[in-house]
């Protein structure tokens, strides 16, 4: 009984530590900024829960090899076989980059968001999955909370936004989107679930963050009309919200937490795509001949093509992005890994659970870059996980 009782406890511990590890990669990027803001700049959550899973790799594939817990299904070995190509193009597209440090670094981000996506898609159980949710809800509401103090002077502004290099605000409201999404696929706070989903579309108008918000909308009225065809979202949702946003935008004295959202929403009807438009045609103006339409400009080169010598920028679009990098053979290959993996979905039932990678893969046609944005691989790993496992997680 002790030893049962003892394998038991190692068990879920060992739960634990995966689903808080994935967890804190998942938060990381926004995480890390505050922590700097703070002066807590020796401590980087991306490398600690990178390490983490590589001891635990190492720990139970080499030195507890006999557990079993290091479960390896074949249909994961099929996805990456699949991926291999891509892989395989976009490192080759390193060595001829016209812009060799930012390559490294996509490079490096790249590869290690293809290891958690099989650690996650491989050691994941419907315990952990239940963990893993609350968790990154929690960690995300609560940073999301931290937002609005950002412009009051609560923080001192970090030296550089953040390993990722990405803006905190743009990070946060997609952080939060995903948590969004989460909230509407698993249910997993019950009667209060509304609540903590209201709360998360509140904290996302707060940082401004116009791509995350109107994505998790979209998201959300898919997956309750077209997936669980329920039609009070039409008749309820929609007004609700329309006529809040007409009160906030009418109320509005120019200084509030909204009043940054509503100044940036009011862009897009002034015709502003956050340049977005002139990032694209710049990359089609820089075709020079078919070597670079087939290969590409070489992995982080489209700052170099599009603005000229050593700028590190991206072209804001998923299809673009990997072009610029590694040219049609790139898109073709990527494609391929994608046929793969929506075959496998559609193949398992998972249909229900969509909304988990669309809501990414809406966020990379205007922000983001495909290699460093880890939310997007994060969102493979766990439709991946419920179409290996064949379940129907109800609520968890």
């Amino acid at each position: 009984m002790k030893a049962c009782g003892s394998s038991e406890y190692e068990r879920r511990l060992i739960n634990f530590a995966i689903a808080i590890i994935a967890a804190v990669y998942t938060v990381a990027p926004v995480a890390n900024y505050y922590l700097y803001s703070f002066g807590i700049t020796f401590l980087n959550l991306s490398i600690f829960s990178l390490a983490s899973v590589f001891f635990y790799i190492l720990f139970f594939s080499i030195i507890k090899s006999k557990t079993g817990l290091f479960f390896f299904p074949n249909t994961l070995y099929l996805l990456l076989i699949s991926l291999v190509p891509f892989l395989l193009l976009t490192m080759i597209s390193f060595f001829y980059s016209e812009h060799i440090e930012y390559a490294l670094s996509k490079l490096i981000s790249l590869i290690c968001n293809v290891v958690i996506l099989f650690w996650i898609a491989s050691q994941f159980n419907e315990k952990v999955l239940s963990l893993y949710v609350k968790t990154t809800i929690v960690f995300s509401l609560a940073l999301g909370a931290l937002y609005p103090y950002f412009y009051s002077g609560l923080f001192q502004s970090a030296p550089d936004i953040s390993t990722d290099n990405i803006a905190v605000y743009l990070t946060s409201g997609s952080l939060l989107a995903f948590s969004g999404v989460l909230l509407i696929i698993f249910k997993p706070f019950k009667k209060v679930n509304a609540l903590w989903l209201v709360i998360i579309y509140a904290e996302i108008i707060f940082t401004g963050a116009r791509g995350p918000l109107i994505f998790l909308a979209i998201c959300h009225i898919f997956h309750n009309v077209v997936i669980m065809r329920k039609l009070s979202t039409f008749f309820l949702l929609i007004p609700a919200v329309i006529i809040t946003l007409v009160y906030i935008v009418t109320s509005d004295s120019g200084d509030s937490l909204v009043s940054r959202t509503i100044w940036r929403f009011s862009l897009i009807f002034d015709g502003d795509s956050g340049a977005r438009l002139e990032y694209w045609a710049r990359y089609y103006e820089s075709f020079t001949d078919i070597t670079q339409l087939l290969f590409g400009s070489g992995l982080g080169s489209y700052g170099v093509i599009a603005f000229g010598p050593g700028v590190r920028d991206y072209p804001h679009n998923l299809f673009i992005g990997i072009m610029a990098d590694s040219g049609l053979f790139g898109i073709l290959s990527f494609l391929v890994f994608m046929f793969v993996l929506i075959r496998l979905l559609l193949l398992n039932r998972v249909n229900k659970y969509f909304i988990i990678l669309m809501l990414p893969f809406l966020e990379l046609q205007k922000s983001f870059t495909y290699a460093e944005y880890r939310l997007f691989w994060i969102s493979i790993a766990l439709i991946l996980f419920l179409a290996i496992r064949q379940r129907d997680f109800k609520e968890l």
